[in-house]
């Protein structure tokens, strides 16, 4: 059983696999320089990232036991961002 990512970096990196940084922010939608700083944690992922990384980790359709699993990665991933934010000031 893989570990399952307990953060939003390893979230990314996980869904991001050999795919280089830019290769993965273009299929994203978003630019080179932001995915960067998403994985580094320095800026919140948007919700259309997280969703698309949750994908790849679980597939389109969770099974049933996997819908929690799915929810501790958002509760997570939720918290990163409000720490991120409050450094942010």
């Amino acid at each position: 059983m893989q570990k399952f990512p307990i953060s939003q970096r390893e979230l990314l990196l996980y869904a991001r696999g050999d795919a280089t940084q830019r290769v993965f922010a273009k299929e994203l939608g978003v630019k080179p320089s932001s995915y960067s700083r998403y994985e580094s944690e320095k800026l919140g992922a948007p919700v259309h990232v997280i969703s698309s990384c949750l994908k790849k980790l679980f597939g389109t359709r969770p099974k049933q036991s996997e819908k929690r699993r799915i929810n501790t990665a958002l509760t997570h991933a939720q918290k990163v961002v409000e720490q991120l934010e409050n450094l942010g000031g």
